[in-house]
C-alpha cells in the first residue's frame, strides 16, 4: 500500500513541516485565494459586480478567513492524529 493511503502517515509527514506552513499553504493559498477568485468571478457573472473593486477586496478578506480555516483544520487533524496514534486507540477495548 502506498504511504498516502494511510491518513496517519500522511498527517505525520505534514505535521513535521509545522502549523505555519500548513496554515499558509492549505488555509491561505488553498482555501482563501481560491475562494476569493471563485467568489469574485461568480459575483461578476451573476450580479455584474465590478471586478476591479471586488477582486482586490476578496483577495484580502478571504485569505484572512483562510488563516482561520487552516488553524481550525490543523487543530482538528492534530486532535484526530493524537487520538488515533495512541497505542490501543484503534477501537480495542480491554
Amino acid at each position: 500500500m502506498a504511504a498516502d493511503s494511510d491518513p496517519l502517515a500522511r498527517w505525520a509527514r505534514i505535521r513535521r513541516k509545522g502549523p505555519l506552513r500548513f496554515i499558509l499553504l492549505c488555509g491561505v493559498l488553498g482555501w482563501g485565494l481560491v475562494v476569493a477568485l471563485v467568489y469574485s468571478l461568480v459575483m461578476w457573472a451573476v450580479a455584474g459586480a465590478d471586478l476591479r473593486v471586488l477582486l482586490p477586496l476578496s483577495m484580502v478578506i478571504f485569505p484572512i478567513g483562510g488563516v482561520l480555516w487552516g488553524a481550525a483544520m490543523w487543530w482538528f487533524l492534530e486532535r484526530r492524529y493524537q487520538r488515533e496514534a495512541r497505542p490501543g486507540a484503534a477501537g480495542e477495548e480491554e
